[in-house]
């Protein structure tokens, strides 16, 4: 499991592995909040065209 895999690595990498993971989810947010973002630009063209 990952809890395995971390508790292997050393401290530094482990901190590397957090580093890395919660960056990650951050982008993921990101790209979630644009993706709406991107929808509801689109809605409101499509609503303009009928």
């Amino acid at each position: 499991s990952a809890e395995e895999m971390a508790a292997c690595l050393n401290e530094e990498d482990r901190l590397k592995v957090v580093a890395l993971v919660s960056e990650y989810s951050q982008v993921l947010a990101e790209a979630k909040f644009t993706a709406q973002s991107v929808d509801a630009t689109y809605d409101t063209c499509t609503d303009r065209d009928k």
